[in-house]
């Protein structure tokens, strides 16, 4: 006997024996299964997109909530994706950003933004501002002093009193177009 004629059992090979299903069958239930899977991470980003609005009314300073608004845009941006894996990474993503916006919604310094930024979201200019003329009308000081310490000094002088800082600097400009017109 060789080893040509010996016959192995089907159970005793390696082989994999192929299943009598139908193709189209086995597309069609996986194309429906990834149907209910996009449309599962699509309910599961509508209800992050609503949190992230929420905690995006809680931020004060104008600067967090301009990227907050960027990254929510982005974030939409990829979950037109068609690709069940590039929905379920996105949504990991927006859970990631979740975690991060809620954590700077609670760790705000208040204190420091009610001063910086008035509630409707612009900063507010200058406390005070203090312009004077100096007596010899040949100097001229400005000040504007800001909420958060920050001041600006403007000085100028003149050596000669007729050049013009009188009335607020229009002499010179008078006489300059009284030149023109003779």
């Amino acid at each position: 006997m060789t080893d040509e004629n010996v016959e192995i059992p089907p159970e005793q090979t390696n082989e994999v024996l192929p299943i009598n299903v139908n193709d189209g069958e086995n597309k069609e239930l996986q194309a429906n299964e990834q149907g209910n899977e996009l449309i599962l991470l699509e309910e599961q980003f509508d209800n992050y997109m609503r949190i992230a609005k929420s905690l995006m009314k809680t931020l004060r300073r104008p600067r967090d909530i301009e990227i907050c608004g960027d990254l929510l845009r982005k974030v939409q941006k990829l979950n037109t994706s068609r690709h069940v894996e590039v929905r379920t990474n996105n949504n990991r993503f927006f859970r990631y950003c979740l975690k991060v916006l809620k954590w700077t919604s609670e760790n705000q310094p208040l204190e420091l933004y009610r001063q910086l930024y008035s509630d409707d979201g612009t900063t507010d200019e200058g406390v005070k501002e203090i312009t004077q003329w100096l007596s010899d009308k040949q100097s001229y000081i400005a000040e504007k002093t800001y909420k958060n310490g920050v001041s600006l000094i403007y000085m100028a002088v003149a050596n000669d009193v007729e050049a013009g800082w009188q009335k607020e600097g229009f002499k010179i400009l008078q006489e300059k177009l009284e030149c023109e017109r003779d």
